[in-house]
């Protein structure tokens, strides 16, 4: 018996991972109708989202419902905390509406996939739980990685224990939820799937020979946590042969201020090895990054799952990440990557050193790292293990 399902993604923090479990929730037969602010000209997927409609397959219903007055001002983004104030109000309105709107839905289960201000919505999960079960995707178990403000971060325990069931991606990331006070049977892991960017089933190997640059690729918004400022640092610790070769590519949106990753590559003679892309990266502009790039950094400082990990791994390059979270149960060290100490520019630099001197060796993991995209959970089983996470909490709350 198919579902229906709202899902909520208040600020459209993960558009391409909505758009992928939407789009297979409805694939599988449920109806789906996907609440989120509106498109905005600089998204990901935005065609994915906002016109989901695809010819031969189920499509899924947008509902452009938050933030419909504070995003057509953007003259607030020069005052930081009018603009915070403005969305608040607004945040807190719209969840009011929402309940309304969700009434008239009458969904099976509700399914959010961020807390937008944990202190506020936990009051809003309680009356959301009176129409269906409550279901939160933890993409962050640190609530915010970077959150902008402490109402990102405050109250962001309680708020869980609000909800009715919580997916988590990886086993680690269920250990450090139960750590913190939540029940485990409350907790179910459903994989993080693969997203297509349009590859054209087309993948550019690394090159055989360093007789080009060698090409390094840090990719995706810009933020503390992804630890550019450890890999600015392991370049300076490069051979000189190496570092003369090197070219590392920093590709991303800055959510903070660059001057000072800008100013480090300055201070540490490295500065002529990057190539500084700091802007929105368009989808059509994804491709040729990974096809140019012999290697693809994760130097995180913290995470649990990764979307760019799982934008990366189809385009079969060599991997270099952090022994962290999804990274460190994904990948086999040596094998399908390697996996370096996190917050060790020493230990980050040797590896890359390591990579560089054995490019034939290093091609091999890239193509086991391709491979591993195809073991990864397909959308379809995701969405199948997700609507078995609906009907087990269904069934609890009755």
């Amino acid at each position: 018996m198919s579902m229906r399902i709202a899902m909520l993604d208040p600020s459209a923090f993960t558009i391409p991972y909505d758009a992928h479990l939407c789009r297979a929730l409805a694939q599988a037969g449920s109806v789906v109708e996907f609440y989120t602010r509106p498109a905005r000209k600089l998204d990901y997927f935005p065609k994915s989202v906002y016109d989901s409609t695809i010819v031969g397959e189920q499509s899924y219903d947008t509902v452009e419902h938050f933030y419909r007055v504070s995003e057509q001002f953007f003259l607030v983004a020069k005052f930081p905390l009018l603009k915070m104030g403005i969305k608040g109000v607004e945040h807190a309105l719209n969840m009011v509406s929402l309940i309304q709107k969700l009434r008239r839905f009458r969904p099976d289960a509700i399914h959010m996939q961020w807390l937008v201000i944990p202190g506020l919505d936990r009051h809003f999960v309680r009356r959301l739980r009176k129409l269906a079960p409550v279901i939160l995707t933890v993409h962050d178990i640190k609530a915010c990685l970077s959150p902008s403000n402490r109402l990102q971060t405050a109250g962001w325990t309680s708020a869980l224990a609000e909800f009715d069931g919580l997916i988590v991606h990886t086993k680690i990331g269920k250990q450090s939820l139960v750590s913190e006070g939540i029940k485990d049977s409350k907790i179910s892991i459903v994989p993080h799937g693969v997203f297509d960017m349009s590859l054209n089933n087309k993948h550019a190997e690394g090159r055989s020979s360093h007789s080009e640059t060698w090409n390094l690729l840090a990719f995706g918004a810009i933020k503390p946590y992804k630890g550019l400022d450890v890999l600015i640092r392991a370049l300076a610790e490069l051979p000189k042969l190496v570092r003369s070769k090197v070219r590392l590519i920093i590709a991303g949106n800055p959510c903070v201020s660059a001057r000072q990753l800008r100013s480090l590559a300055v201070e540490c003679g490295v500065d002529d090895c990057i190539e500084w892309i700091l802007r929105f990266i368009k989808d059509d502009e994804v491709p040729e990054l990974f096809h140019r790039s012999d290697v693809v950094v994760f130097p995180y400082k913290s995470i649990d799952a990764s979307g760019v990990l799982m934008t990366a791994l189809p385009y079969g390059k060599t991997i270099v990440a952090s022994r962290l979270g999804l990274f460190n149960e994904i990948f086999q060290d040596g094998e399908t990557a390697m996996l370096v100490e996190p917050d060790n520019p020493f230990e980050l630099a040797a590896a890359l050193a390591t990579i560089y001197e054995n490019p034939v060796w290093a091609r091999k993991m890239g193509h086991r790292s391709a491979e591993l995209a195809k073991d990864v959970c397909s959308w379809d089983r995701i969405a199948k293990q997700t609507i078995a996470v609906y009907r087990r909490v269904t069934k609890e709350c009755m």
